[in-house]
């Protein structure tokens, strides 16, 4: 009775805490789009990696469409990643007019959900289509991408005064690194929210508001998009798993940990990052009643769905302090 209890606490203390990809934006390929602005955290000069849901629909507007855009083409300067008569290019510019871009082979305006994703590293340019790499460039000499801090930010809309190249689709989970993100990272990522405060995030927007007009930086940088024209709201998403479902501590004052991907797979981790020493993890099933025990040290210990039957798990963890919390996770 005293752990079904302490579930019910949980579950009213911090609903606010568990959150699922619920909604994406849908643009009409006229003037729709995400004004983020001109932040100068998305100056980026070296590494870049772009990432976003994508649905196309297979009948464009423009065939050059914004997806995500800081290109400054008067100065030669920043970044995109865009359709090109179906196909996905990724592009930087430098301010000596050289532009530097890959196109992948395969063609993604089918009206079907695609994960696209560029990076840098500051000599190879790579393409990734649903965590595959389509195509890589090994750039000659090392170039800066030198955005233009005055150029605005945008998603689904070029601000470029003569390439507008609205975007008519849905987008979902947008967001932008200054490090390059390794091939294993962009494979493991792509169907999973992401906490906010990871290595390197300085855009999220996870676009699961669906209401109003504000999109929501997720990331610790807070770089709010406004939605322009009409942008519509929609419930058909990139992909149907939970974000991560953060735990507090016993005062429900303070995010200790995570669990994701979640719900899990053969490859999830329970994020142990805030705790030192032995850690006892019980895990309970949705009555309370416990169904494993194990101890770890260190920063993460692995969650394998094969281990469990369909359905909801809370997981209890403490260590020696005595610190207890609660997460929740789901296998599918």
């Amino acid at each position: 009775m005293k752990t079904l209890i302490l579930l019910i606490a949980f579950l009213t203390n911090t609903i606010l805490l568990i959150a699922q990809n619920t909604s994406s934006l849908r643009f009409d390929g006229v003037d729709d789009h995400v004004y983020i602005g001109t932040d100068t955290v998305f100056s980026i000069r070296d590494s870049i990696t772009l990432e976003a849901w994508v649905k196309c629909d297979s009948l464009q507007t423009n065939n050059f469409a914004r997806i995500i855009d800081k290109l400054d083409y008067t100065n030669k300067r920043g970044f995109n990643i865009r359709l090109d008569y179906g196909s996905v290019l990724f592009q930087c510019m430098v301010s000596d007019g050289s532009g530097n871009n890959l196109r992948s082979t395969k063609k993604i305006q089918d009206n079907k959900w695609h994960h696209i994703a560029g990076t840098y590293d500051g000599r190879i340019m790579r393409l990734y289509i649903d965590g595959k790499q389509e195509k890589f460039g090994d750039v000659v000499g090392t170039f800066s991408i030198n955005a233009n801090s005055q150029q605005p930010l945008a998603i689904a809309i070029s601000y470029d005064n003569a390439t507008a190249n609205p975007f008519k689709g849905s987008i979902d989970e947008v967001r932008i690194w200054n490090i390059a993100r390794d091939s294993v990272q962009i494979r493991k990522g792509k169907d999973s929210c992401l906490r906010g405060n990871e290595k390197g995030l300085v855009g999220y927007w996870q676009l699961n508001e669906n209401k109003d007009t504000i999109a929501y930086d997720k990331s610790k940088n807070k770089s709010n998009g406004i939605l322009k024209n009409g942008v519509n709201w929609s419930t058909d998403v990139g992909f149907k798993e939970l974000c991560i479902t953060a735990a507090v501590d016993n005062n429900f004052d303070k995010i200790r940990c995570a669990v994701y991907p979640n719900p899990i797979t053969e490859n999830s981790i329970i994020d142990l990052s805030n705790f030192k020493g032995i850690v006892s993890i019980k895990i309970l099933n949705s009555q309370g009643s416990l169904i494993k025990e194990y101890n770890s040290v260190g920063s993460y210990f692995n969650l394998n769905k094969n281990d469990f039957y369909s359905g909801l798990y809370f997981i209890s963890i403490s260590n020696w302090q005595n610190f207890q919390t609660y997460v929740k996770f789901i296998v599918p």
